[in-house]
């Protein structure tokens, strides 16, 4: 954010003038904020002052050219990525308080001499190309700014620390070649997903990395050329030194050459400030190309997928400071202080080194300015280091209560599970994540504590300057404080972990409910399904009995219809003769028959029956598990286009793939050995996988297997496209066609000469 340094000091003087109450609060990320307010004696001091001096504060604080009423004071509102003024009138507009403001530049690598070895190459020297910084443009909004300070042969190293470790530095280097005749190269951290396609197309922006010195397990030092897209007019010439150490510390620096029409003789500090911004934000997207990807998602659970804006420790060294004063002169609280403030942040201290040297400490980083640089450069970078592990470890401080709260919101939904049925997906959900990032925090923790045991200190102190400065630093008590602080962290990702594994504990009760749910229910369908299938067996049972009655009857018909029981006139005289005398008239005969009559036809009514329930028997239920991945949704077109489609059903669940159930009747009963099938074919539509079968046929019609069954669908797909022949078959089946090609070509040939390749290809097209 772009911020008047001079603003914020005359804020903190009517704090402390008791003008204006501040009132210290925390944000919901969990970092200190300030809110405030006019005091009493602030209201009085505003009333004594004239109305001419308000005129220019209204009308900052209310929207142009309105009336100063209530509606349309400006009010801030932060949306997505930018603050939005408004009034409750309408008007509204983006600021520009966001805005980073470019300068042109032209720098040379540097990385200091302590951090290389005997055998490093020389770095590229850009001091022949400063001029092309005069003729380049800003987008500086402010053009008139006063100068306070100004330096005089500026090299400026940006410091940080990542937890790294002796293999990433291994596999820094394989990755660059170090060890190879041609090293390093450009870089980027984009993965390349189709390696097969003729082209590979990115977003401009790359890294071309030059391997300077290195040693294969401990560090890497590079030169690395930064080509980043600018505006139209800004000319940014950035070639960084970069030093990347087994324990985690990371060093980017540069020799300033010229910034906009400054010689690096007369180098004003506003124009470092935004040089700075710069270099840090380009310097985060080198060290992401480099990074792998195990160690990028260690700084996106550190910062929350954020890791590209984080923050770095500035380290400014100077052959000479303009004008050169007492080292305290520089923290005068005014304009001096407020100068350097843009590039180290808030001062701590400023002290003589010697009557030549002085060094001031800010927040944010270290200015060292005097002919004794080279000297004092491994206790300085030894300190910078410390500083950039505890940055690190406020960060991750902050990201433990950030896992606290996420800890708290999965304890709050599993109180109210009961609420929603898609809760206990989002329980689950967050209890991974939340495990994950514990035990990633975990692995960070560790790299922390390794890192300070790995680290290089510098040589003892020999004379009176190193001496003070190594007392001014205090590294061995920053150190102390460092472990101190990374083992109460440790208990309190100890303790995180507790309540989470309590968090599991209580989600195993409500899944074990739910399950219990689930079979009681089932307990439940089962009787209901017992039952009901006793009332199908009894009503099969009277089916059968209503059955023979009914067929006795018909037969009682047709026994009636012969005889002329039934006629409505007289029966013929063969009737008599034939049918009433020989067995009506006999006592118990025509009974007789009837008896064996009806006996005769319930026998083959029930044989009929059975004949019909056989008929309908015999067909093979074939569900088979596929998981076989598909190659294209055109291809499933083409498939599904020559088959008759029955039905479709799709299943569709928030967060979850697409499931899609087609079933459909096959017709070429050739094809199937017999009997075409009728097939459920379920397969997921968001991820392109074949996830089962149901195939039906009449296996009496049918001589097919249930292997050929689901291998002649598999064939369609590869038909169709839908499918490739490796996934559907397996990997060695490419390898057994072709052994059959080449059986087919030697039996053709007779066997005295080997086939060809073309000809081997022909047979398999």
């Amino acid at each position: 954010m772009n911020i008047s340094q001079e603003a914020i000091t005359l804020l903190e003087t009517l704090v402390e003038e008791k003008l204006v109450n501040g009132l210290k609060l925390t944000t919901t990320e969990y970092r200190p904020v300030t809110a405030y307010q006019v005091s009493e004696k602030g209201m009085q001091f505003l009333n004594s002052l004239p109305n001419s001096l308000f005129q220019e504060i209204n009308s900052f604080v209310y929207a142009p050219h309105a009336p100063m009423v209530d509606t349309e004071l400006l009010h801030v509102s932060f949306i997505q990525d930018s603050f939005i003024i408004k009034t409750q009138s309408g008007y509204s507009r983006e600021s520009s308080v966001t805005d980073i403001e470019d300068v042109s530049y032209v720098v040379s690598p540097h990385i200091p001499s302590c951090l290389l070895t005997p055998l490093a190459k020389h770095f590229r020297n850009n001091a022949h190309r400063a001029h092309e910084a005069s003729v380049g443009m800003s987008n500086i909004r402010d053009k008139k700014f006063r100068e306070a300070v100004r330096l005089s042969g500026v090299k400026v190293v940006v410091g940080e620390w990542v937890p790294l470790g002796a293999n990433g530095i291994v596999q820094l280097n394989d990755k660059l070649n170090a060890r190879n005749r041609c090293q390093g190269g450009l870089f980027s951290a984009l993965i390349d997903k189709t390696p097969m396609d003729m082209c590979f197309r990115m977003a401009p922006g790359l890294t071309s990395v030059k391997v300077i010195d290195y040693k294969y397990v401990r560090h890497s030092n590079l030169e690395v050329e930064v080509v980043m897209p600018e505006e139209s007019g800004i000319v940014q010439i950035e070639v960084l030194g970069l030093h990347i150490n087994m324990d985690g510390t990371i060093y980017q620096g540069c020799s300033m050459e010229a910034i906009m029409n400054r010689s690096k003789d007369d180098v004003s500090l506003d124009f470092l400030a935004r040089v700075l911004v710069d270099i840090q934000l380009d310097s985060n997207k080198v060290l992401h190309d480099l990074l792998t990807g195990y160690h990028r998602s260690l700084l996106d659970v550190m910062y929350m997928k954020d890791a590209l804006n984080r923050a770095k420790y500035n380290i400014v060294i100077t052959e000479k400071i303009h004008p050169f004063k007492k080292a305290m002169e520089y923290a005068d609280r005014g304009w001096f202080e407020n100068e350097i403030k843009q590039v180290l942040g808030s001062l701590q201290t400023a002290e003589d080194l010697s009557s030549e040297d002085v060094l001031i400490l800010g927040r944010d980083g270290l200015l060292l300015a005097g002919p004794s640089s080279d000297q004092l450069e491994p206790y300085i970078f030894h300190y910078a280091s410390l500083k950039c592990r505890e940055e690190f470890v406020s960060n991750l401080f902050l990201r433990t209560f950030v896992l606290k709260e996420g800890i708290e919101k999965i304890h709050q939904i599993i109180q109210q599970h009961h609420t929603d049925p898609s809760n206990l997906n989002r329980i689950q959900s967050a209890l991974s994540e939340a495990s994950s990032n514990i035990f990633q925090i975990y692995e960070i923790l560790d790299y922390l504590e390794s890192s300070l045991d790995d680290s290089i200190k510098p040589p003892p102190p020999q004379d009176s300057m190193c001496k003070k400065l190594v007392s001014i630093l205090s590294t061995e008590s920053l150190t102390s404080n460092i472990m101190n602080r990374v083992e109460d962290m440790r208990k309190l990702i100890q303790g995180a972990k507790k309540i989470l594994a309590n968090l599991m504990d209580d989600t195993d009760v409500i899944t074990t409910a739910k399950l219990e749910d689930v079979f009681n229910n089932i307990d439940q369908n089962v009787k209901y399904l017992v039952e009901a299938s006793a009332s199908n067996a009894r009503g099969a049972a009277s089916l059968n009995v209503m059955q023979i009655v009914l067929a006795g009857s018909f037969c009682f018909a047709i026994i009636d219809r012969i005889s002329g029981a039934t006629f409505s006139f007289n029966p013929p005289n063969w009737a008599y003769d034939y049918i009433f005398q020989p067995i009506i008239d006999k006592p118990g005969v025509f009974f007789a028959l009837n008896i064996i009559w009806l006996l005769i036809c319930s026998y083959g009514l029930l044989r009929f029956m059975n004949y019909l329930q056989d008929s309908a028997m015999g067909t093979l239920t074939l569900r088979v598990t596929i998981n076989k991945k598909l190659k294209s949704k055109k291809g499933m077109e083409t498939f599904f286009s020559t088959k008759a489609l029955d039905n479709l059903e799709s299943e569709i669940w928030v967060g979850n793939p697409t499931v899609r159930m087609v079933e459909w009747e096959e017709t070429d009963e050739e094809k199937w050995l017999g009997s075409a099938p009728f097939i459920e074919f379920a397969y997921d539509a968001t991820n392109l996988f074949l996830l089962s079968l149901e195939l039906s046929i009449d296996k009496k019609t049918s001589t097919a297997t249930e292997e050929s069954l689901v291998n002649t669908v598999l064939q369609d797909l590869v038909a169709a496209d839908a499918m490739d022949r490796e996934v559907a078959f397996g990997e060695d089946v490419l390898g057994e066609d072709m052994a059959r090609a080449q059986q087919a070509q030697d039996v053709q040939q007779g066997g005295k000469k080997p086939a060809s390749i073309s000809n081997l290809f022909g047979l398999l097209g």
